[in-house]
C-alpha cells in the first residue's frame, strides 16, 4: 500500500525533446488534458489529485500502480518523476523517488523522397515543422503508388504538402501548439495533403477531379477519411 505522485516535466525547448517543434509560442504540450482525468490513465489506482494537470496522485493496496501516458498526444521526449511514500512502519527497499526520461512516438515513422519520378514535395510552415513529411511505410508506398497513377492518368506529377512529423503526434497549423481543423489526422503517420496543382500546373478542385478521385479509388484511399481542406489542399486518410 502507497501513496504515489507520478509527475510529467516539460522537455528542453530542443527539436527532438519537443517532437520535432520548432519556434512555437508558449511551451509543448504535454497532454491534451482529455487523456484520462488529468492526462493520464490511471491502472489499478485513482487519480486523486484535483490541482495540477500534469501530476497524479494514486493510493493504491496493490504492489504496482500503472499510469500511462496516452500516445500520441504529445510526441518527443519527456521528463517523468515520481515519488513513493510508503505508509507508517514501511520504507522503500531502494530510492523513493524516481526521475527518468521517456521517449513517446509512433514506431516505424521515416520520410518520402522530397523529389521522385512522379511527385513533388513543396510545403509552407518550414519554421516550425521542417520535417513533417514522416509516414508509416504502408502509407510512404501508397503515396507513391498514388503519385504514379495520377501520372499515368494525367501525363503530370503530383505535389505533395505536410504527412507527419518524424514521432508523430500533435501537428498544428501554426505555431501554438493547436492543430486546429482536420490537420489532427497527420498524428499517426497515415495521413498525407495534396497540394491544389500538381506538378504540370494544373489546378485541382479536390471535391471535382475526377483524374485524383480516380487514382485516389485505384490505391483504396477511404473516401470518409479524404476531406478537402479550405485551402484547396487534400486530405487523404487510408
Amino acid at each position: 500500500m502507497s501513496d504515489q505522485l507520478a509527475g510529467l516535466v516539460p522537455p528542453l525547448d530542443d527539436e527532438t525533446n519537443t517532437g520535432f517543434h520548432l519556434k512555437h509560442t508558449g511551451p509543448a504540450p504535454l497532454t491534451d488534458g482529455n487523456a484520462g482525468t488529468h492526462g493520464f490513465e490511471c491502472v489499478a489506482c485513482q487519480d486523486s489529485n484535483l490541482d495540477d494537470l500534469l501530476i497524479v496522485r494514486t493510493f493504491t493496496n496493490s504492489t504496482v500502480a500503472v499510469v500511462l501516458h496516452q500516445v500520441p498526444q504529445f510526441a518527443g521526449r519527456i521528463q517523468v518523476k515520481v515519488s513513493i511514500i510508503p505508509p507508517s512502519g514501511w520504507s522503500c527497499l531502494t530510492d523513493c523517488n524516481f526521475d527518468f526520461v521517456e521517449e513517446i512516438a509512433v514506431d516505424g515513422l521515416s520520410q518520402i523522397e522530397a523529389s521522385g519520378p512522379n511527385h513533388q514535395v513543396i510545403r509552407g510552415g518550414l519554421t516550425t515543422h521542417p520535417l513533417g513529411t514522416s509516414a508509416t511505410p504502408e502509407t510512404l508506398n501508397l503515396a507513391r503508388e498514388f503519385a504514379w497513377m495520377y501520372k499515368l492518368v494525367t501525363g503530370n506529377g503530383i505535389s505533395y504538402n505536410d504527412f507527419s512529423l518524424p514521432y508523430g503526434g500533435k501537428f498544428d497549423l501554426a505555431n501554438g501548439y493547436a492543430e486546429g481543423d482536420d490537420h489532427q489526422g497527420h498524428r499517426r503517420g497515415t495521413q498525407f495533403d495534396i497540394n491544389s496543382q500538381d506538378l504540370g500546373r494544373k489546378s485541382i478542385d479536390c471535391l471535382n477531379d475526377q483524374s485524383l478521385r480516380y487514382a485516389l479509388a485505384i490505391i483504396g484511399a477511404s473516401a470518409r477519411g479524404s476531406i478537402c481542406h479550405a485551402t484547396g489542399a487534400y486530405h487523404v486518410q487510408f
